[in-house]
């Protein structure tokens, strides 16, 4: 039976590689971009050593207050015990797929391989920061479309109003406000249309966000949440468009470092080196009954 081939391979062609062999006057490699932060950026970042499954612990003791005694009286009337929850971590597998190099191509460019190595591990920033978003928590992260609470809804289903932001960052207790991390998250579409607000005269209602400020807080992009639709009455119903808290509540674990993978030896006979990049991951929020992260929801037409 013929082997199955599962990996990909690269050639020292032009566009497999060779553009990288240098001819006497290339000395940098040009990368088409796209954004892919948002979660890694903001959210707290737990590293372990160990990969087995972690428990974060949570009280929520809010509803609780002292109380006043009479002289004399028994310390312990009316006393109750501080409780505990806990949330499990997980170290999910990620990797950016096994593939093939021939040893020419490695051997010809200066450039190849720290270029090459640097774009697999951007592929699981990629589906990293997409699951930390949208993840549903079934064998994958409890993404944040999915851990984060419901902060209200949007006026109009096919436009965002100031109002909108003033109710969801007041939905929001104020322990939470005064973290350095409560932020604004949104798609760059909810940018544009924020840009476009403007008052009865005509000028910006949002006046700091050259600063990188709306009410006061910094605002991130994340282009795996929803993309607004300004005008339409129906392709905006029911999607969670922004999310506002403190990010320091969402966790993401992470076991160790990245690692790269070098296999000079598995393709030997074809005179090839293989390379993959593997990443153990998983995130949550951490909500113990005060929702440090909400959601606006559009309204429905």
């Amino acid at each position: 039976m013929p082997r199955v081939k599962l990996t990909a391979t690269q050639t020292s062609t032009t566009s497999g590689g060779g553009y990288l062999i240098p001819q006497g006057f290339a000395a940098a490699i040009e990368r088409a971009m796209k954004s892919f932060g948002g979660m890694w950026e903001v959210s707290r970042i737990l590293k372990t050593q160990k990969g087995n499954a972690t428990p974060f612990p949570m009280s929520n003791d809010t509803n609780r207050k002292g109380y006043r005694i009479a002289e004399s009286t028994d310390l312990t009337t009316s006393a109750q015990p501080v409780a505990f929850t806990s949330i499990t971590f997980n170290g999910y597998k990620y990797v950016s797929g096994l593939v093939q190099v021939p040893n020419e191509l490695l051997e010809d460019s200066d450039l190849f391989e720290e270029f090459f190595v640097d774009t697999l591990a951007e592929r699981l920033w990629r589906i990293t920061n997409e699951e930390l978003t949208t993840g549903d928590g079934s064998s994958k992260p409890n993404g944040l479309m999915t851990a984060a609470f419901y902060g209200g809804s949007s006026g109009d289903d096919a436009a965002l109003a100031y109002d909108d932001f003033v109710k969801l960052k007041h939905n929001i207790d104020p322990a939470y406000r005064n973290s350095e991390k409560c932020v604004w998250m949104f798609h760059d579409s909810v940018l544009k249309a924020i840009e476009t607000l403007k008052d009865t005269a005509g000028q910006p209602v949002f006046t700091r966000l050259d600063d990188g400020l709306i009410l006061g807080h910094r605002f991130v992009i994340n282009q795996e949440l929803p993309a607004f639709v300004a005008g339409s009455s129906s392709a905006n119903d029911g999607d969670k468009m922004v999310f506002f808290g403190d990010f320091n509540s969402y966790v993401i674990r992470t076991v160790k470092d990245m690692r790269i993978v070098r296999l000079p030896q598995r393709y030997a006979e074809l005179d090839q080196t293989a390379f993959v990049v593997i990443w153990r991951v998983d995130g949550g929020l951490l909500g113990p009954g005060t929702h440090p992260i909400k959601f606006l929801e559009m309204s429905a037409s």
